[in-house]
C-alpha cells in the first residue's frame, strides 16, 4: 500500500489488523495520508501508533475516516511526535471488518 499505484490494494480481514512502515530513523510525525479503498461509501475504523524502537508504541489517534472521499488521500494530523515506527491499526469499517487500503504517506 505505499507502491504509487492506488489500483493496488492492501487489505486483510478482523478488527486488529495492522500494517507498520519503518521510516529508516526517528523522525517528527505529525500526520498520515491514507488512501481508503471505497472511502466514498463506508468509514474505516482505525488507530495511529507511533514507536522509536517498535517495542513502545503510543496512540496518536482512534477514530474513523471521513467516508466521503473517492480515490484521494484523507488526512489524520496529530500532534508531532518523534517515531521511526508508524502503525496503522485497523478495526473494520462502517459496513463489516474488512480494511482495505490503496495508499499511505506518512509526514512530519
Amino acid at each position: 500500500s505505499c507502491d504509487g499505484n492506488k489500483n493496488t490494494v492492501w487489505s486483510a480481514e478482523g478488527e486488529n489488523e495492522w500494517i507498520c512502515y519503518d521510516l529508516g530513523e526517528v523522525k517528527s510525525v505529525g500526520a498520515v495520508y491514507v488512501m481508503w479503498n471505497k472511502a466514498d461509501v463506508r468509514k474505516a475504523k482505525f488507530e495511529v501508533l507511533l514507536s522509536e524502537d517498535n517495542e513502545n508504541y503510543a496512540s496518536v489517534f482512534d477514530g474513523e475516516s471521513a467516508g466521503n472521499v473517492k480515490d484521494d488521500f484523507e488526512k489524520t494530523a496529530f500532534e508531532p511526535k518523534n517515531a521511526r515506527y508508524v502503525k496503522i491499526k485497523c478495526k473494520g469499517n462502517s459496513q463489516s471488518k474488512w480494511n482495505a487500503v490503496k495508499e499511505i504517506k506518512i509526514t512530519g
